[in-house]
């Protein structure tokens, strides 16, 4: 993550003035930096996306036996460079030992906040108390105090935040969502859910508490866990569950850790408690005042968003031993192409005060989905519609969603401008993704982030 001091003269051109790395050496570095938010206090509001998992860490017992368990994930072997331990260091004997005191997997996976004074100094925060997950993007709501936080990859958890005061993400109540699928519909293209809200209590990273904690806890001070049984039945007092990418477990919290669970393992508590975590690809979420309305970007349903499926085909993994919440039909193109173009949801909201409060996303409906297509080989989803919905933007003075892209299935990827008065999108400039600006410039200049994610 950089600083970058830029400056506009009276013709709208851009000049960096300077560029320079920030330091998160106080919280161990900074973890595969994502997209990022203005909040209405003018910080820096970032995401560290594809977090390590806390219990493989747990569970090894030296670097081969990790790297192999991981199925050679390289992000925490390139991630131990930061540390000044290269392969051949991390392969040498009694290399373990050196891994697991530099690196501690509860330090990653958080919203990253940076602060900028006027003399242009900075102070960075990792926001333990908002939970951690493969954070895409925070966005915070205009009460100051609300903040929904998606989730990208696999099996996910859709959650909210609410601060305790404003303009202050330090210490506040956890929310995380579970969605009943409306009726018998199975098209994603026109199934809706609705949305309760299961609490998963209150935390405080001030003073330091919970980045002391991060350093020092390890998966098994959280959980007891068991092996599945072979009817994909858990031992009596243990609960199943199927979140991230880690497939069915059986978990049982061990007394006394449900502040740090509810932090340190926000998906897999959170799958714990009932909520659903079968979300695929959760990406960008933005909110319309005007219409009192949230949109959220998927950008490929597939896997726990399926019945028991993958890509269209019989495979339970992502659902066995979960509550199978969604139960959509992949939208694929014709056989073997296996091709999804993911779809943009909007959130209905209502004021609920045994819930979030003023804004409390009630019920998720698909708002426009991508069309697969055999056009051409570097068009596998129509050239006329979206394609793997990244991040986006509400643009309120034209009543329009600013939507990117980030997808191999068209050819660039772009950026449409869909009006919701005429319910027609325009192409404008390529991009692989995107952060709305003001209305002066967002229908002339669209800006990547610093970071696209994969």
């Amino acid at each position: 993550m950089y600083l970058v001091d830029v400056g506009q003269d009276s013709d709208g051109i851009f000049t960096v003035k300077s560029f320079k790395p920030i330091d998160w050496s106080s919280y161990g570095g900074i973890w595969h930096p994502c997209a990022g938010s203005l909040p209405p206090w003018g910080s820096h509001l970032g995401s560290e996306e594809y977090e390590p998992d806390a219990r493989t860490f747990t569970e090894a017992s030296n670097w081969t036996h990790y790297y192999m368990t991981t199925k050679y994930d390289d992000k925490v072997r390139d991630y131990m460079k930061y540390f000044g331990l290269y392969e051949n260091d991390l392969a040498a004997e009694g290399s373990w030992s050196l891994v697991t005191s530099k690196f501690h997997p509860y330090l990653y996976g958080y919203l990253s906040e940076v602060t900028v004074d006027v003399d242009g100094e900075y102070t960075v925060y990792k926001r333990f108390a908002t939970g951690r997950k493969s954070i895409e993007l925070g966005y915070v709501m205009p009460d100051r105090k609300t903040t929904f936080v998606t989730d990208d990859g696999t099996n996910t958890l859709f959650t909210a935040f609410i601060a305790d005061q404003v303009d202050d993400l330090s210490a506040g109540h956890l929310y995380c969502a579970r969605v009943t699928q409306e009726g018998t519909d199975t098209n994603a293209t026109t199934t809706a859910f609705e949305i309760d809200w299961i609490p998963m209590g209150h935390a405080s990273d001030k003073d330091d508490e919970l980045l002391s904690k991060a350093k020092t806890t390890s998966f098994s001070d959280l959980f007891e866990t068991t092996e599945v049984n072979s009817d994909a039945s858990c031992l009596i007092g243990f609960t199943s569950t199927n979140a991230g990418a880690y497939g069915q477990e059986c978990l049982k919290l061990k007394n006394g850790m449900e502040k740090l669970a509810s932090r340190f393992e926000t998906r897999r508590y959170g799958a714990y408690l009932g909520c659903t975590t079968e979300f695929s690809k959760m990406e960008g979420i933005t909110f319309s005042e005007n219409q009192n309305l949230l949109y959220m970007t998927i950008s490929d349903v597939r896997y726990g968003m399926e019945n028991n499926q993958n890509k269209g085909l019989d495979d339970d993994q992502f659902d066995v031993g979960g509550s199978n919440d969604i139960k959509l039909d992949y939208n694929k193109a014709d056989l073997p192409l296996h091709v999804q173009c993911g779809c943009v949801y909007g959130l209905s909201l209502k004021v609920n005060t045994t819930a979030l409060g003023q804004y409390t996303p009630a019920r998720l409906l698909p708002l426009r989905c991508g069309i697969p297509s055999h056009a051409d080989a570097d068009n596998a989803c129509s050239v006329d519609d979206i394609a793997s919905p990244d991040n986006a933007a509400f643009v309120e003075d034209h009543h329009a969603l600013v939507i990117g892209e980030d997808t191999d299935h068209h050819q660039n990827d772009v950026v449409w401008l869909y009006n919701l008065h005429t319910l027609d999108t325009a192409v404008g400039d390529l991009v692989n993704g995107m952060q709305g600006a003001t209305v002066a410039n967002a229908l002339r200049q669209v800006s990547d982030p610093l970071m696209n994610c994969p």
